[in-house]
């Protein structure tokens, strides 16, 4: 236990993400971490020192900094939420939802992209909108993104899916983050890029969530 908490310490470093990375990608076995889940792209482990109940760690593979740099590695992004799907299909204390959550700016520890999944508490409010409104934020062929219309936080979006391929849904979420923080400064002021999946979720594409600033309730 010593052993993991100080390797956890250790890969917050500024200058340990691309090892981190590195070992994910070439070291698996080699992580003294209970794993979970292991595939050509995505690695699943318990967290060190978990927060959260039910508390696990996704990342890719491949050494990727942060949610920007995951936009050339989009594929990445898709295979870690296929991961999360297995697993809630596989270990029963997720059957009832969970919670998927990036980190991103001043808010993410270790450079190594990564999300959180676990159980037991909610950072957003569960919201669909049927159809889109025409004063989205942006819209592309993937996605529109709105703001909450009951936000949870200072700044509280949505990622509306459109009909399209999950590899572009993906691909154009990540787009998205980069034009909010270039009118938002999300990166400096550190945000987080949220999934909430309730136990009666059917939907084929995911809703996301990003949300920056202090929780309103």
């Amino acid at each position: 236990m010593r052993l993991r908490a100080l390797l956890f310490h250790i890969a917050k470093s500024p200058f340990m993400g691309a090892s981190v990375g590195n070992a994910f990608r070439f070291l698996p076995w080699a992580i003294p971490v209970k794993k979970v889940f292991c595939s050509r792209e995505t690695l699943a482990f318990h967290h060190p020192q978990p927060c959260y109940k039910n508390h696990l760690i996704l990342s890719p593979r491949k050494a990727i900094k942060n949610l920007l740099c995951l936009a050339a590695n989009s594929t990445y992004f898709e295979a870690i939420f296929q991961a999360a799907q297995h697993l809630s299909g596989t270990f029963p204390q997720y059957g009832d939802g969970f919670t998927l959550i990036a980190n991103g700016g001043k808010k993410q520890e270790v450079q190594q992209v990564h999300f959180h999944m676990f159980t037991d508490y909610e950072l957003v409010n569960v919201c669909g909108i049927q159809e889109p409104p025409d004063d989205c934020f942006y819209r592309d062929a993937s996605i529109c993104i709105l703001h909450h219309p009951t936000p949870d936080w200072t700044l509280h979006f949505i990622v509306q899916p459109i009909d399209s391929s999950p590899q572009a849904y993906f691909q154009s979420v990540l787009r998205g983050i980069d034009l909010l923080n270039a009118e938002y400064d999300l990166v400096q002021n550190g945000y987080s890029l949220v999934y909430r999946h309730p136990s009666n979720a059917t939907d084929a594409l995911p809703v996301f969530h990003i949300i920056s600033g202090k929780k309103l309730h």
